[in-house]
């Protein structure tokens, strides 16, 4: 962890709760660089992938589509399958993203927990995650059985840049933060092992009908999970 075992100016070896807690602060995930997400697209749908962040944007031919996915992160439960994730441990995903376009039909989504091949559209698998129907943000949420959305979060406005997060509890309740402020919650969750290889992180975008554009950037993206 390079971090010392000697609290600071004392000379004396951390306690329990103390080395816990440092512990804990190490199984913030650390997901792929965007460099290394996969792109799909459709129409004049296009992306951009640098380190830190990723874009996805349709452009203004109707019926366009821009997809980025990450689809073989591993190893995220101590004890289980590498291909599997706990949703019995607290989950927490963390990051910041500007909604650059927006247009009336169109819609983006980040999801966490699909299968690995999954494309555009709903959660089909135990996983979290946004959609922003047009510049509303709702909470999505799949069980394994049954998928459920949280209405409208918050409204968005384009070209600002917000901190989204999302709190898993183990025992199926999700809710999601904008700002660091709660704007709903659900208790239809996920628990117990996810279905091998359905850990993938993957954020798109669609217009659908309206020729015009709708986009979001994706900026610093953190997955916890607790073990």
């Amino acid at each position: 962890m390079n971090r010392s075992l000697i609290q600071p100016g004392t000379g004396f070896p951390l306690t329990r709760a103390q080395l816990i807690d440092l512990i804990q602060q190490d199984e913030w995930w650390t997901v792929d660089s965007f460099n290394a997400w996969t792109t799909v697209t459709a129409g004049t749908g296009a992306t951009s992938r640098l380190q830190r962040r990723g874009r996805v944007a349709t452009g203004a031919t109707a019926g366009s589509t821009a997809l980025l996915r990450i689809i073989d992160q591993t190893g995220w439960s101590i004890g289980k399958d590498f291909k599997v994730l706990d949703w019995d441990k607290k989950i927490v995903i963390d990051f910041f993203a500007t909604m650059a376009d927006a247009t009336t039909s169109g819609v983006c989504r980040f999801k966490f927990g699909e299968p690995g091949g999954s494309g555009l559209g709903a959660l089909t698998d135990k996983g979290i995650g946004f959609r922003w129907d047009n510049t509303a943000l709702v909470g999505i949420v799949h069980n394994g059985s049954d998928g459920a959305d949280v209405s409208t979060l918050a409204i968005i406005l384009e070209d600002i840049t917000n901190r989204y997060t999302i709190t898993s509890d183990g025992m199926g309740n999700i809710e999601w933060f904008v700002g660091g402020v709660s704007g709903g919650k659900s208790s239809a969750g996920p628990t117990g092992d996810s279905t091998s290889d359905a850990t993938s992180l993957m954020f798109e975008a669609e217009n659908n009908a309206d020729s015009a554009a709708q986009g979001l950037t994706l900026h610093n993206l953190k997955v916890f999970v607790s073990q």
